[in-house]
């Protein structure tokens, strides 16, 4: 009878610590570890890289794209806004470097 309340109990332990070592894995070690013939790294941070290229080409094709970008700022107002803010900027900055 205990066994068929074991055999639950053991299985649940087991998926649990191997959910959590999954888990870990992903993100941990951060840098490379030599274990002798095997270099260990995290998967996310191994392919940091190549996971920001594809989701930057992702949201690039599917969410926002140049074009629509630059279309954003071909408005009137918004040219004399960002206009305004660059000339703040610079007239604070050339202040800050040319002594009066």
């Amino acid at each position: 009878m205990y066994q068929l309340i074991l055999i639950p109990i053991i299985s649940a332990f087991i998926g649990y610590f191997t959910n959590v070592l999954a888990i870990r894995l992903l993100f941990w070690p951060r840098e490379p570890v030599n274990l002798g013939f095997y270099k260990m790294q995290g998967l996310l941070p191994k392919r940091q890289s190549q996971i920001a290229t594809s989701l930057g080409e992702l949201v690039e094709e599917q969410l926002l794209s140049v074009e629509d970008v630059f279309d954003q700022f071909q408005g009137p107002e918004i040219q004399e806004k960002f206009i305004n803010q660059v000339s703040q900027l610079m007239r604070a900055r050339i202040a800050d470097v040319l002594p009066r």
